[in-house]
């Protein structure tokens, strides 16, 4: 009698966690396996009370959340016909992934207007659909070969053509899928980044994003930043590079930001630099405003004073002058009422010189925060 009641109260408190935690994130892949597996079990009467499932909960739950030790434990519960069918479909997954990263075939069939066919549709399937298979990427035979794949990659890329090789180069940036392809695809991007400049350098900054604080050597990705700015300025002027520069550069520490505004300041208050690149100076320095301390913000406003001056005296284009007073406006509220007072002294002269509206609207809204910050 003790005994059928244990099981009882154990069929209840299944039950019951199979139906409350149905629509639990972390559990609801998980759940209906728990469910048929249980449903199984009392019908063979191989474990009517549920007991080897009520552990695996306690397994379950109190794992750390992530899906591979989960899958894991899983697996043993599958029938033998299950696993069969499981191990067939990691192989044909193996070699599905192993045809996805050589797809190259004959150059008119692998190209349409300049761009690869797999560029469009299957290359932002797999963007979007890769980490929902992070169980089966990192399965050890299939890491294993996604290593040997990039290997492959690494040896074959002196004879691919241009667009081949490119393609190569950005597909690396979908198996970082653990620390050790990561590493791997970055001290490959490393390597040939002097051949390749423009594409590891914007490589570099997309995958920043997805590193372990370990593997996010700044000095080394600051090297590349610095080395591509002082040899290929024009580089600068791919808007893509710039938005992903901006994504790296926000997950700077503020000890690490030392170099940055270093090189950014000198490039902005150098006249002999080009107008452009100073001009994305200018607007890397505004997305990293929130991370000024008191230092880096006086070197950045006597900076911008000091460009501001330089354009008011030239024939500046408009739409990069527009851009410095915005950016001088953004410092604005940052200020301390002496630097306050000299912008708006400056803007002030700006406007005796030309009235240009940029100008009027900055000195506007710098009134507006100063009587705020009056009253």
């Amino acid at each position: 009698m003790f005994i059928s009641i244990k099981w009882n109260k154990r069929h209840e408190q299944l039950c019951s966690i199979l139906m409350n935690e149905q629509l639990t994130p972390r559990y609801s892949v998980m759940i209906p396996f728990m469910s048929g597996i249980f449903y199984d079990n009392i019908i063979s009467k191989k474990d009517p009370s549920g007991s080897d499932l009520l552990y695996f909960w306690k397994l379950l739950h109190s794992s750390l959340p992530q899906i591979v030790p989960i899958h894991q434990m899983m697996f043993s519960f599958l029938s033998s016909q299950l696993r069969t069918c499981h191990k067939s479909l990691i192989r044909s997954f193996k070699s599905w992934i192993t045809s996805w990263i050589h797809f190259d075939k004959d150059k008119d069939y692998a190209y349409r207007y300049d761009d690869r066919v797999i560029d469009r549709p299957l290359n932002k399937v797999m963007e979007s659909h890769l980490p929902n298979f992070q169980y089966v990427l990192n399965r050890l035979d299939i890491h294993l070969c996604i290593v040997d794949q990039i290997k492959i990659i690494q040896t074959q890329l002196n004879k691919l053509d241009d667009k081949l090789r490119d393609d190569r180069l950005k597909l690396l940036q979908y198996l970082c899928i653990s620390t050790e392809t990561s590493d791997v695809v970055v001290q490959y991007y490393k390597q040939v980044f002097k051949r390749y400049d423009w594409i590891c350098a914007y490589l570099l900054c997309v995958i920043s994003v997805k590193l372990n604080e370990q593997q996010f050597t700044v000095h080394t990705h600051l090297q590349r930043f610095h080395h591509n700015w002082e040899e290929n300025s024009w580089i600068m002027h791919s808007n893509v590079s710039f938005i992903d520069a901006t994504q790296f550069l926000m997950k700077l520490k503020e000890g690490q930001l030392g170099d940055v505004f270093q090189c950014f300041i000198s490039r902005l208050s150098d006249e002999k630099e080009d107008e452009y690149n100073r001009r994305k100076c200018a607007e890397l320095l505004g997305k990293l405003s929130m991370k000024w301390n008191e230092n880096q913000l006086e070197r950045v406003f006597n900076a911008l004073i000091f460009v501001s001056k330089h354009s008011m005296n030239t024939n500046n284009d408009k739409d990069k002058d527009e851009s410095l007073v915005k950016l001088l406006q953004l410092t604005s509220t940052k200020l301390n009422d002496e630097q306050l007072y000299l912008l708006v002294i400056h803007l002030l002269e700006r406007v005796k010189k030309e009235c240009k509206w940029y100008v009027q609207d900055a000195l506007l809204k710098i009134s507006e925060d100063m009587w705020k910050r009056a009253t």
